[in-house]
């Protein structure tokens, strides 16, 4: 399966999307099946994608991501990217600088453990303020 999306614990708070040999019609199946699971639940859903064993499709990345972020779920919260990869980190990095609502949506991390991390210290965040 190109793109695996199922919940990473047990409280529904992370949904965790896994990428192996996918194309963008999987990517937006992916966001699909996102939003669908997030709907089932009443609080904030972050999700980590992970596609450290993964390589981006041909076709513009920016535009693509671009549109899901344009998704109208107020249940989303951070969408963590897990990769190792340089060519997606520099095309994350390029985005954080083009596409409009980049750095308040995404974070990078280079571990499926720090990604978890990650969203807990921005949930703390949350709370505090």
């Amino acid at each position: 399966m190109p793109v695996s999306v199922q919940w990473d614990n047990a409280d529904k708070t992370i949904i965790y999307a896994r990428y192996e040999h996918w194309s963008w019609d999987d990517f937006y199946n992916a966001v699909k099946e996102s939003a669908d699971l997030s709907l089932k639940v009443e609080h904030q859903v972050d999700i980590i994608a992970h596609l450290t064993d993964s390589v981006i499709p041909k076709g513009s990345a920016f535009s693509h991501s671009g549109a899901a972020l344009k998704q109208n779920n107020d249940k989303l919260g951070l969408i963590v990217v897990v990769t190792s990869n340089r060519f997606i980190l520099s095309l994350m990095q390029a985005s954080s600088r083009i596409v409009p609502g980049w750095q308040k949506k995404y974070r990078i991390s280079g571990t499926l453990e720090n990604a978890r991390e990650l969203i807990a210290n921005e949930r703390q965040k949350s709370m505090i303020t």
